[in-house]
């Protein structure tokens, strides 16, 4: 039997927007990147023996599609899996994604975990004694249970396990479940600080191929920042039991306490029935694995379905992640000054979320039909599609910002112009009266200038005559009433 978690993290690696996956500089892009994560993250482990530590990177099938039905036909999401084995019974798999997401799931052997419980016990069972009477009673045995279980003390926003003692006196599912994510927690913290995100850090610096944003500088991931990778965002831990036919005898009320809180406890009853094989509803979750004739697990006939869970598990943590960088986009650009900055923040979100569903929809249709079905039911119990219509929605609401933005700008730019023409109309008018008053002058004291005439022209004359203050002054005045009325027509 095995206790399994999977947790959705906020990772620091995002691909640049409209890269060629299907380029030759795409596949020497992943060449690169093979090479570099195979020195970093793939190192000897100290008596480890054959423990698998191993790297595998993004391989596109560029040959004939879908020649054989039973596995699928390529993987146009995940960008590497880094597969290690922590000790026999304890492992942990990280897939990590081209947009600031991962999943990282952590197998481990249910002897493990009981046998984990039970020195938890004995521990505190052997020191407890020592300050029971103590005024701080209760702080201490969490301090004590944190040291013990090496929870974090700040871990992330969580608090997985507050008092351990006190739950060993309670069922034994609702030990092993705060259990299981308080180690995944510790171990996935640890993990990401000491290998992934050092990796990821140095990943755009190291690859020549210009394909991967610097840290802090994700277009479309505003809410993900450079950090030195001591707090990584875990949003939440599935947790999976994972056990044989033979194994369901004697567990009854495991697995019925398991699957009490979930939307359909009733699976319980049509597991232990052999009707059901598997309950993937809702946070817990319980996998049954069919059986040889020599009472060992198939595992590889059900492993569709945990590959199935954690892509569900990154479509939803995606799309989570998606809606609340439009929320925060939207709210951003409200409060923004400089249009140009709120017009890049909304439009390189909404292009970002545009692409998660589409990517949901292209890669759907390389997976085995099995898993596809699978993969669609679970994320119809969660209400996926209800938040990809949120997603659409909120898009609406960044396009017409983006349009607000556009009708602002111009309304400026034709109010500038406008001002401009208006501004170099009354300087001719002006300029116009000075050349009119200065003509009068010469013409009437140059009788050659108007020989033709039959007589002296009266309106020449009577400008001539003016003075040039009151000539300059009654141009100004003309030229404030004509704005007084541009001003009363624009506004209209």
């Amino acid at each position: 039997m095995q206790l399994v978690t999977m947790t959705p993290i906020r990772s620091h690696l995002n691909l640049r927007q409209g890269v060629n996956e299907r380029s030759a500089e795409y596949s020497q892009f992943l060449s690169q990147l093979d090479g570099v994560l195979q020195k970093r993250l793939v190192k000897p482990l100290e008596g480890s023996g054959d423990l698998s530590n191993r790297i595998a990177v993004q391989h596109h099938n560029q040959g004939k599609a879908y020649t054989n039905t039973g596995s699928d036909d390529r993987d146009t999401l995940c960008l590497f899996t880094h597969t290690k084995a922590i000790t026999s019974q304890l492992s942990l798999e990280a897939k990590v994604y081209s947009n600031t997401l991962s999943v990282v799931t952590v197998t481990m052997e249910m002897e493990y975990a009981v046998a984990t419980l039970e020195d938890i016990a004995q521990s505190l069972n052997a020191e407890i004694a020592e300050f029971s009477t103590e005024s701080n009673y209760q702080d201490r045995i969490t301090a004590l249970c944190r040291s013990i279980v090496k929870v974090p003390q700040k871990p992330d926003g969580h608090a997985l396990l507050p008092e351990i003692y006190q739950l060993l006196d309670e069922d034994t599912e609702l030990t092993l479940e705060l259990f299981a994510q308080a180690q995944s927690t510790y171990l996935i913290s640890k993990y990401y600080r000491d290998e992934l995100y050092p990796a990821l850090r140095d990943l755009p610096k190291t690859i020549q191929v210009n394909y991967l944003e610097a840290l802090g500088d994700f277009s479309g991931f505003n809410d993900i920042k450079e950090t030195d990778g001591s707090n990584v965002d875990q949003p939440w831990s599935s947790r999976l039991l994972r056990l044989d036919r033979s194994e369901t005898e004697g567990n009854e009320s495991l697995i019925e306490n398991w699957l009490a809180e979930t939307p359909h406890p009733e699976h319980a009853k049509e597991i232990l029935e052999q009707d059901r094989m598997d309950s993937l509803v809702w946070l817990n979750y319980v996998l049954v694995d069919e059986i040889d004739e020599k009472n060992k697990p198939l595992r590889h006939k059900s492993d569709y379905k945990l590959e199935a869970m954690g892509l569900a598990q990154y479509f939803y943590a995606v799309q989570h992640a998606c809606n609340s960088n439009l929320y925060m986009a939207i709210s951003d650009t409200y409060l923004e000054s400089n249009t140009h900055v709120a017009e890049d923040i909304l439009a390189g979100v909404r292009a970002t979320t545009r692409m998660h569903i589409s990517d949901y929809h292209e890669n759907c249709q390389y997976l085995t039909r099995d898993k596809k079905l699978l993969l669609e039911n679970i994320l119809a119990g969660w209400d996926y599609d209800q938040m990809v219509q949120n997603s659409e929605r909120l898009i609406e609401v960044c396009s017409s910002k983006i349009k607000d933005i556009h009708a602002t700008r111009s309304e400026k730019s034709s109010f500038y112009t406008d001002l401009i023409l208006v501004a170099i109309g009354f300087i001719s008018l002006f300029d116009l009266a000075i050349t009119i008053s200065e003509y009068s002058r010469t013409y009437t004291s140059n009788a050659a200038l108007g020989y033709r005439d039959e007589q002296p022209s009266s309106f020449l004359s009577g400008v001539a005559n003016m003075e040039t203050d009151l000539l300059l002054l009654s141009s100004v005045v003309s030229i404030i009433l004509l704005f007084v009325v541009y001003y009363v027509a624009k506004r209209r």
